[in-house]
C-alpha cells in the first residue's frame, strides 16, 4: 500500500487498526477517513460546519462507520484525558496563538 506524507507520518507515530486518533482542523477529513479505513477509531475535529457536512457525508458513502467529525474549537476539543493514541494536524498549527488543553495520550 503506498501511504501519502501525511500517511507515513502517521504510521511513524504508531497509528495502528483499533487505536483512537483524533485529527484537528480536519477540513474535508481527508486524512480521518483514511485512518478510519485502516481501522482506527477515527475523529476529525473543525470549526466549518460546511466541510464537516461533505466529510461525514463521504465517510458514509464508502461505509466507514469508524469515522465522525465533530464542530469543535481545539482549545476545548471537548474529548476525554488519556482518550487519544495518535492526533494529527497539519496547517491548523501554524494559526494556534496559545497553548491547547492538557495531554489526551494515553
Amino acid at each position: 500500500m503506498k501511504f501519502t506524507m501525511a500517511g507515513r507520518a502517521n504510521c511513524r507515530a504508531g497509528l495502528a487498526s483499533a487505536h483512537r486518533f483524533v485529527e484537528f482542523g480536519c477540513g474535508l477529513g481527508y486524512v480521518t477517513r483514511w485512518a478510519a479505513s485502516l481501522g482506527a477509531d477515527a475523529t476529525g475535529i473543525d470549526l466549518n460546519e460546511d466541510n464537516l457536512a461533505v466529510a461525514s457525508q463521504l465517510a458514509q458513502e464508502v461505509g466507514l462507520k469508524n469515522a465522525r467529525f465533530v464542530s469543535a474549537n481545539i482549545y476545548e476539543p471537548g474529548l476525554e484525558p488519556k482518550s487519544v493514541d495518535v492526533a494529527y494536524s497539519r496547517w491548523l498549527i501554524v494559526h494556534l496563538n496559545r497553548r491547547c488543553a492538557p495531554s489526551t495520550r494515553r
